[in-house]
């Protein structure tokens, strides 16, 4: 099984590190290893985080991080993420 990421998530993973990389090149490296761990976990327990409105899809904080990652459950192909928030980004637009 893959994860697979949407237009918006591959750029908001490219945007959150690239700001990281500009000061701390070590720190972008860790964040995006905390952000492909949860991945991986979630392929094996994919009803982890917070069920939504919308069908199949979940929240689910990303520990270490102030981001929130959006998932479709895996099936045959994997695991697709959907977006990858800001947990202040989150809050402005739940309201």
């Amino acid at each position: 099984m893959d994860v697979r990421f949407s237009r918006p998530a591959l750029q908001q993973v490219d945007q959150m590190l690239a700001a990281i990389g500009e000061g701390d090149g070590d720190e972008a490296t860790r964040r995006a290893m905390r952000l492909e761990r949860i991945l991986h976990v979630l392929l094996r327990f994919p009803q982890l985080g917070r069920r939504t409105d919308m069908t199949d899809i979940r929240i689910v904080a990303v520990p270490g991080l102030p981001y929130w990652s959006l998932y479709v459950q895996p099936d045959a192909e994997g695991l697709r993420v959907l977006r990858l928030r800001h947990g202040r980004q989150w809050q402005r637009t739940a309201r």
